[in-house]
């Protein structure tokens, strides 16, 4: 029979309610990630819109090549771009206008491979 495969239900983390491939249920989910949000409520940019269009441009704008530069040379680092860095960080913001300024201005963002995306994240 065609179709998409069945997923076997588990059990949710948090409420023990049955649930088809997930590790919590929809309303578990809900609460968690609202929980996240009053904790970290920069968090809320990654769900805009406006961010998944500002991203898309930064990734455009390398060409799809990380723009991580090495050694003394100053070289690009030229593998592919995954990740989308925030040169200020949007943690930093104090107000929601600070916020918007700061988590959707293409110039606060650097297209990264996986390999230099942490290591931009320890050098702060």
């Amino acid at each position: 029979m065609a179709g998409r495969p069945h997923r076997i239900p588990r059990p949710c983390a948090d409420c023990g309610r049955l649930t088809p491939g997930r590790t919590r249920c929809p309303k578990c989910e809900r609460v968690a990630r609202a929980k996240l949000l009053s904790a970290q409520p920069w968090r809320a940019v990654y769900d805009m819109p406006a961010y998944r269009k500002v991203r898309k441009c930064v990734l455009a704008r390398a060409k799809g090549i990380c723009e991580a530069v090495e050694g003394e040379t100053r070289r690009r680092c030229g593998h592919r771009a995954v990740d989308v860095h925030h040169i200020v960080p949007i943690s930093r913001a104090l107000t929601w206008s600070q916020l918007l300024d700061f988590g959707l201005d293409p110039n606060n963002m650097a297209a990264l491979c996986e390999k230099h995306h942490p290591q931009a994240h320890r050098r702060r």
